[in-house]
């Protein structure tokens, strides 16, 4: 029986092994066969029809014959497997589909995120909660397929997965806040910082981020980075920050909140609008 366990990493960049040996290293480029063997992986609960796999893998007329070119990228892909010690029918093929053997044993990071994350939503202990969480946020290593990011198949698949990492660093610091403890604070900065390189336009990261400021009487930091981050979401989204980050904020101040600008504009550009920047700049916060 092969006992041989292929390893896959997705988040920072695709990541292959198979027992030992390493067959892609992160940052390589990611060919027609490996991309076909994450695809796999990721839609392993249904086999995927001929069609469905070359209207994901080749868009828009890439090939002349995509119906060929999976057939090479499904052939070269088993002869890497089967020469790294994974058995022959790892890859299934019947009645023009195609799907992973599910007696194969595979190691996907994308499937211990979710695991973590129905555990995390089903648990009632808080501490418990915080502790799956946490072992979450550890394994949450970077972006999803980053050089894959602009496939139409993986767009859906990192808008899913960062969306849970968001509402993972939220319930984590919803729980480290409600302690009221010091060191709880200060985890909750180190998160929010990090997680806010990632959603950097996210107004309920920057209520826990200040928050967490408040409960470590940081006022000054307060005071200084409010009016930068209310000038950026006026900048970035054409609106004001809203009314829960604006009661933290000391009233006294708030007059120098938009940096002596008017108000937006009621018909500019708002949260979604086509005109907003696609990569807005990145806010670095104190620790």
């Amino acid at each position: 029986m092969n006992n041989v366990l292929l390893q896959v990493e997705t988040l920072g960049g695709l990541r292959i092994k198979a027992g030992d040996k390493v067959l892609l290293e992160q940052g390589a480029r990611i060919n027609k066969p490996w991309e076909l063997l994450i695809f796999l992986l990721l839609n392993m609960d249904e086999p995927l029809t001929n069609e469905q796999i070359c209207e994901a893998l080749w868009e828009d007329d890439e090939v002349a014959n995509p119906a060929g070119a999976l057939k090479n990228a499904a052939y070269s892909l088993r002869k890497h497997l089967t020469a790294a010690g994974l058995p022959a029918d790892c890859v299934m093929t019947r009645d023009r589909e195609y799907c992973w053997n599910p007696a194969t044993p595979v190691q996907l990071d994308v499937q211990t995120l979710n695991a973590l994350f129905r555990q995390g939503r089903s648990e009632k202990d808080p501490a418990r909660q915080l502790e799956l969480c946490r072992d979450f946020l550890d394994q949450y290593t970077g972006d999803f397929l980053p050089s894959l990011s602009g496939r139409r198949w993986v767009l859906p698949k990192a808008s899913a997965l960062s969306q849970k990492y968001l509402s993972v660093v939220l319930r984590a610091c919803d729980l480290l806040l409600a302690g009221g403890e010091r060191s709880s604070a200060q985890e909750v900065l180190d998160i929010c910082s990090r997680a806010l390189l990632l959603e950097p336009l996210s107004e309920e990261l920057y209520l826990r981020h200040f928050t967490a400021l408040k409960q470590l009487n940081m006022k000054n930091a307060i005071l200084n980075h409010y009016p930068i981050i209310s000038n950026m979401f006026l900048d970035e989204t054409g609106e004001v920050l809203g009314p829960e980050l604006q009661s933290i904020f000391p009233l006294g101040q708030r007059r120098h909140q938009h940096g002596g600008r008017h108000p937006p504009d009621p018909e500019g550009p708002g949260r979604g609008h086509p005109g907003r920047p696609a990569h807005p700049r990145r806010l670095f916060l104190p620790l």
